[in-house]
């Protein structure tokens, strides 16, 4: 019976370890880092003045990393009161301060031969004061123009609706930019977490 005793004993210690481990948080487990800041630019509305060349039914949400990297989003617009709609997913967005530089490509069914639009937001705090503007890039060009090149022009103008533009700020390039309390510069609960970021 000692045995027995013995073997019940260990199988249920055995038991309660397995419980023990599988009921314990898991604080091996890596905490993944916080997601990096993004630059981000946004608008709807119309364009103030209507004219032939002045852009309604405005929609843009787009995102990239804070040097341009992974942009994502949408784009779309219309002239001439909806005659000719414009819309794609943003290839590219440059952010400086208050100012939003994208592209959409095309093609556009409403202008079969446009290669793509070039699209500034100004982000001037709302009330009447925010801009939407475009370039249209045909063939006839001759220059490749994109978001760090900008446009030699635009067409639109200030934006009866709301651009709402966010220039983020990089997150750390070295592990060093995580020492001495740079963690917490970068919105890291602690410097571990920080330097798992860089990549």
């Amino acid at each position: 019976m000692p045995a027995l005793a013995r073997t019940a004993g260990a199988a249920a210690a055995l038991a309660v370890a397995i419980v023990a481990v599988a009921l314990a948080p898991a604080g091996a487990a890596a905490e993944p880092p916080p997601p990096q800041p993004r630059d981000t630019a946004t608008a709807t509305g119309d364009n103030l003045i209507t004219d032939d060349f002045s852009a309604s039914a405005i929609d843009v949400d787009a995102s990239s990393g804070p040097a341009g990297e992974d942009p994502q989003g949408t784009a779309s617009f219309t002239l001439l009161l909806g005659s000719y709609q414009f819309s794609g997913p943003v290839s590219c967005l440059k952010v400086t301060g208050n100012v939003a530089v994208l592209e959409i490509n095309g093609p556009f069914a409403s202008i079969p031969g446009l290669l793509s639009l070039i699209i500034r937001l100004t982000d001037n705090g709302g009330n009447g004061q925010d801009r939407f503007e475009y370039y249209p890039v045909l063939p006839e060009i001759g220059q490749d123009l994109d978001c760090e090149t900008g446009a030699p022009g635009w067409f639109g103008g200030q934006l009866i609706g709301r651009a709402v533009v966010t220039d983020a700020q990089p997150g750390p390039a070295s592990k060093a930019d995580c020492r001495n309390g740079g963690w917490a510069r970068f919105g890291f609960r602690n410097q571990g977490l920080c330097v798992r970021s860089v990549t």
